[in-house]
């Protein structure tokens, strides 16, 4: 096909599609109609449900006045009262006869004090009242003759499978001055004739039927409701049915309809002329001009007005010139982190080629590495952590002098290039950047602190960049090896001790998903009986045929960010155990201890609340040790408060090693304090003004107290004398498996 015939191709081709769109349209709103039309019939249906469900029970209340009414004037009549204590044919072929017929009442009956008939009428032969109702009568009766003026009461009860709502009033003379003699029953039975009464009134269709045999409404067009009755009917319920008036449909279809057809067949006039006039040809030209430009001709397209085919031309024009800035701002944004805007790691490669290329004299970098930071995302999101980030870098370069130039080389690691720095003047930026970092983050109300790992490579002669990054690299593992806050340098011993490392995170990752970080237990001892009270739960891990230290893998779980997973596994395994060792001895309880690193986890109370319906657990018997200084950050408020509204405990562990602020602990929610081990030795040196001070500022604060670490029999003489009734130590039991927990208990059975 010629290139002039290009045009109307294009026409053809938008018409079609344009057509296609109309019928897409014609039939969502088709079935959008239909959907309006279903949503006003349901709300139709609810309107009338109510409305009608509301007149049933106006009309139900009025009868059941109606009867108190009559019931009361029968009652509180000397005539009744005298009729009661001795039957007289007379009075009721006087006052129950073709007069009272005319009151429209089924049912009527006269119980005296013993409970037995004096009279009735309606009553089926052989049919007797329902047990509970006679329960209910007799009750009354009581009352009444206590309370003459007691009003009536009234009963919803299946009578000789019918039901019956009666209304029942005490016998007493005219003044209701005399304790009662019996009671007057009258009530209406819910026959077809009544029902059909109602339904007429109420505009719908009214039965009784099993309430298990309610089913929705067959059509769209009926409406149906269960009226709210009280009483006894053997599982049945009143249902009420209505048809949904209609007469609003069809015009309303008709005009909806008719509306939508002209509005398409005007809109696709109105498109087709458009598109043929200001969109197809012009189109056409610009194709046109665009062949000339490619063959060398005009170089820009024409503008003849100001519509969207002008700004096209425009945006056209005007891509030269953006060309060259677009490929001027790419090379920046190439060697630039777009988080921070500091320099990235492709332009720290760069400049540590650079600066490896001059050979200086002296020459360091500095890696950066914040402790913790996986949490902040975790808990509260990926955009706080970006903030944060955001933060880090701009605090990072406020405190950087130059030459010193920082990076960011990928989630919260940083690194500062230091030309012309020796090794020891690099260390002490380190640690001043470190405390720059040790500062208060204020993030949406919340106050979050953390600390830097930070690892110092020197340059030496023959290195290239990559040597350089690769050594800092390493430092920077071994500072995060010591601990959290650490500074390390790089010595060529630590290629060793990082790959001993690296098989460590690997065989912990693997270890926690394949949930063998194996629970044990140390028993908590209640001083005056030396019986369990508690149990602490601890955590074991053997790699390799070897007991890996706790101290080590939890401390490298939370520099790993695996400390919640590595808490989940463990308390998913130790539940269960703990539930069958309950079953034993219902009064223990458990504590476990949460990292300071978890305090951010919003989680984590959902998951542990539901590991504990699971295994049968109740919330009472579980409680969370907290150390006293992770307590002091404000980020773990919520979950704190969280575990205690739902029942867990709260221990403040460690006591005494920390740096407290007693205002601030008088606001958490703690009811236990641990006093530490390290308080316990010095009781063994004849030392107990610290423990003595621990206890009387615990139970100042109404709080229990347990003492960790006990190993001697001066030990726990010495707590005992100063008051401490819970303890735990080497001296009671030794952390066991729950196996070995078992055997334990089973040595004595006093102890449980």
């Amino acid at each position: 096909m010629s290139d002039s015939k290009r045009p109307d191709r294009l026409q053809r081709q938008l018409t079609r599609r344009f057509s296609l769109l109309m019928l897409g349209l014609s039939f969502a709103l088709a079935v959008g109609c239909l959907f309006v039309v279903r949503v006003q019939l349901q709300a139709t249906a609810a309107v009338l449900q109510a409305a009608a469900s509301e007149k049933v029970g106006l009309l139900l209340d009025a009868e059941t006045s109606r009867l108190s009414s009559l019931a009361r004037d029968y009652g509180r009549w000397d005539e009744t009262y005298r009729y009661v204590e001795r039957p007289e044919p007379g009075f009721v072929n006087e006052n129950f006869g073709s007069s009272y017929q005319g009151l429209d009442v089924d049912f009527t009956a006269i119980l005296g004090a013993d409970g037995r008939e004096r009279f009735r009428s309606g009553w089926p032969p052989r049919a007797r009242l329902p047990a509970s109702l006679r329960t209910q009568l007799a009750e009354q009766l009581a009352e009444a003759q206590r309370a003459p003026a007691s009003e009536p009461r009234h009963y919803l009860v299946l009578f000789d499978g019918m039901p019956l709502l009666l209304t029942a009033a005490a016998v007493t003379d005219t003044e209701a001055e005399r304790p009662a003699n019996g009671l007057i029953l009258m009530g209406r039975f819910f026959n077809q004739d009544y029902l059909a009464r109602l339904s007429e009134l109420v505009g719908g269709d009214l039965r009784f039927v099993p309430a298990d045999a309610v089913r929705p409404p067959a059509s769209w067009t009926l409406a149906q409701a269960v009226v709210p009755l009280s009483g006894d009917l053997g599982g049945r319920v009143l249902l009420l049915e209505a048809p949904v008036p209609l007469g609003w449909l069809p015009a309303t279809l008709v005009l909806f309809a008719g509306s939508l057809l002209l509005c398409i067949a005007v809109s696709a006039w109105w498109m087709r002329r458009f598109l043929s006039e200001r969109v197809v040809s012009r189109i056409g030209r610009f194709a046109e001009l665009a062949r000339l430009r490619k063959a060398g001709g005009l170089s820009a397209w024409p503008v003849d007005g100001n519509d969207e085919i002008d700004a096209l031309a425009v945006a056209y024009n005007a891509l030269g010139e953006e060309a060259s800035e677009a490929r001027l701002g790419l090379a920046q944004l190439e060697v630039t982190d777009p988080l921070t805007g500091v320099g990235n790691r492709r332009a720290l490669e760069r400049a540590l080629d650079d600066l490896c290329a001059a050979q200086p004299a002296h020459a360091s970098l500095l890696l950066l590495n914040l402790d913790g930071f996986k949490l902040v995302n975790d808990s509260l999101g990926h955009g706080a952590g970006d903030q944060l980030l955001q933060e880090v870098a701009y605090r990072l370069r406020k405190a950087l002098e130059a030459p010193a130039t920082l990076y960011r080389l990928g989630s919260d690691e940083f690194a500062v290039m230091l030309p012309a720095c020796a090794p020891q003047a690099a260390r002490a930026w380190a640690l001043r950047l470190q405390a720059v970092l040790g500062g208060r983050f204020s993030f949406s109300g919340r106050q979050l602190s953390f600390s830097a790992s930070a690892g110092v490579a020197a340059y030496r002669a023959g290195l290239s960049g990559a040597d350089l990054l690769r050594h800092a690299d390493l430092a920077l593992a071994g500072a995060k090896a010591r601990g959290r806050g650490e500074v390390a340098a790089f010595d060529p011993a630590m290629h060793e001790s990082v790959s001993e490392r690296m098989r460590l995170e690997q065989g912990l990752r693997a270890a926690i998903a394949a949930g063998a970080i194996t629970p044990y237990f140390q028993p908590v001892i209640d001083a005056e009986t030396r019986r369990p009270y508690a149990l602490e739960l601890l955590a074991r891990w053997q790699f390799e045929g070897r007991a890996v230290s706790p101290l080590t893998f939890i401390r490298l779980a939370e520099e790993l960010g695996l400390i919640g997973e590595l808490t989940d596994a463990l308390l998913a395994r130790a539940l269960p155990q703990f539930a069958a060792l309950r079953a034993r001895a219902p009064g223990l309880k458990l504590q476990f201890n949460l990292s300071a690193l978890m305090l951010g986890d919003r989680g984590f109370a959902d998951r542990l609340l539901a590991l504990l319906l699971a295994c049968g657990v109740p919330a009472e018997a579980v409680s969370a040790e907290v150390t006293e200084t992770a307590a002091l950050q404000e980020q773990g408020d919520e979950l704190l408060g969280c575990l205690v509204r739902a029942g867990i405990g709260l221990h403040l562990d460690d006591f005494g090693t920390g740096y407290s602020s007693m205002t601030r602990l008088a606001e958490l929610p703690f009811d236990t304090v641990k006093l530490d081990r390290s308080f316990v030795v010095l009781l063994g040196e004849g030392d107990e003004t610290l423990a003595r001070a621990v206890h009387d500022m615990a139970t100042g604060m109404g709080m229990a107290l347990i003492a960790e670490g006990v190993e001697t029999e001066a030990q726990f003489a010495a707590l005992s004398r100063l008051g401490y009734r819970r303890m735990q130590g080497y001296l009671f039991a030794r952390p066991m498996s729950a196996s070995a927990l078992e055997r334990w208990l089973a040595e004595d059975v006093s102890r449980v």
